[in-house]
């Protein structure tokens, strides 16, 4: 009998702890999520209207159809969308731009110039189309622009007219078409085309996040500590930073801004168990890993305003996925909800059938879906509706 009772004990004692390592393996999932919106990495997908296209293995695709519109052949492969055709960019020696049109006919090749610097010879970083001008940006905060003619492109250099001119500050700008650029003495050149809501992204400088006719304009900031707004005063001596108050104190890893449109920018905190620098760059694999995830802090900033309209905590192992002024969606626990940003109320949910422990994924936004893909094989996996 006592035999008996102490075999039951070691079955309950094994049994719970199987219960026990298997809750701890659900509450703590073995994925990591790659959010390009959030990474400011290569978007793999881009749309010609109604129709989308997608890098599978560095092969473009028309979705829907099996058949390879191009092998690019090489890594970061940049996709973008003007005028009804996809623009693909790649960082090689030549024939580095493609035009593809909505049927997946390539209507241009040609090859971006690199520039010459004191630090070596260096290819664009991001670019902006408009009409019949390429913009394009470079690592030490060089902008170049250029007349896009049959099959190849030619230096245009545009007038800038003084806003300002105060001694060793100044600001100049000159506007083309739907592009405005802005010269600072300490950032350069900042752009901003205001028909696809876009700014031309540099490593090192700011972003004009609003402008406010010639009395202030907005600049989202890299700082030691983070990344902030500036409130900068055409006529005033200094900058003025905006204060944000805190949302979830010092716990927070990682604070981006991602910018919706010129009134509003999203702002996503991230908070995890573990200890991270917030010195770390978002682009580090650390914060793809959902194991130490404690949740986003979410919030909708009203430049204008400046003031926070809505702020919001996810649950533990929650992730924000996409967000917009009216809703947001998130992934959790092997589903995607769709909320309300009036009062945090889910609208929608969708299972997520194509995540599974030890995975890792990419989060891809373009026109009216999310798509996701295997972040080690790139295999498009499903298309979210928002």
């Amino acid at each position: 009998m006592k035999k008996l009772i102490i075999s039951l004990l070691i079955l309950i004692l094994l049994f719970g702890t199987i219960i026990i390592y298997l809750d701890i393996k659900a509450a703590h999932p073995d994925i990591k999520i790659h959010i390009s919106e959030l990474y400011r990495s290569e978007s793999r997908v881009g749309n010609a209207g109604e129709d989308y296209f997608y890098l599978e293995n560095q092969k473009l695709y028309r979705f829907g159809s099996e058949n390879i519109i191009y092998d690019f052949e090489c890594d970061n492969v940049y996709l973008k969308s003007y005028d009804n055709k996809i623009w693909a960019y790649t960082q090689k020696e030549k024939d580095n731009m493609l035009v593809i049109d909505k049927d997946g006919k390539i209507v241009n090749i040609f090859t971006v110039p690199k520039i010459t610097t004191s630090s070596g010879v260096e290819h664009a970083l991001d670019f902006i189309v408009d009409k019949n001008i390429l913009y394009c940006s470079y690592i030490n905060e060089y902008v170049k622009a250029y007349y896009i003619e049959e099959y190849e492109l030619s230096e245009w250099i545009p007038e800038y007219s003084p806003i300002f001119e105060d001694g060793d500050k100044f600001l100049y700008r000159f506007k083309n078409n739907n592009v405005t650029a802005y010269k600072l003495p300490y950032f350069q050149h900042l752009l901003i085309d205001s028909e696809h809501n876009e700014h031309l992204y540099n490593n090192t400088s700011s972003e004009i996040l609003n402008i406010t006719e010639r009395a202030y304009l907005y600049l989202q900031r890299n700082t030691p500590n983070g990344i902030v707004v500036v409130k900068q005063l055409l006529s005033a001596d200094a900058d003025k930073e905006l204060i944000i108050p805190e949302i979830s104190g010092d716990e927070l890893s990682y604070k981006p801004y991602y910018c919706i449109d010129l009134k509003n920018a999203i702002y996503i905190a991230v908070s995890r168990s573990d200890s991270v620098l917030p010195s770390i760059r978002p682009r580090e694999p650390v914060f793809e890993e959902m194991k130490n995830h404690d949740g986003d802090v979410l919030s909708v900033f009203d430049i204008v305003n400046e003031k926070y309209t809505y702020v919001y905590k996810t649950k533990k192992f929650e992730r924000v996925l996409y967000s917009d002024t009216q809703k947001a969606i998130t992934y959790y626990d092997h589903s995607y909800y769709t909320y309300s940003l009036e009062d945090w109320t889910v609208i929608n949910t969708m299972p997520a059938n194509e995540i599974h422990e030890g995975g890792s994924y990419v989060f891809d936004t373009c026109g009216e879906y999310i798509f996701v893909f295997d972040g080690d094989s790139g295999e498009l996996l499903n298309k979210i509706k928002i």
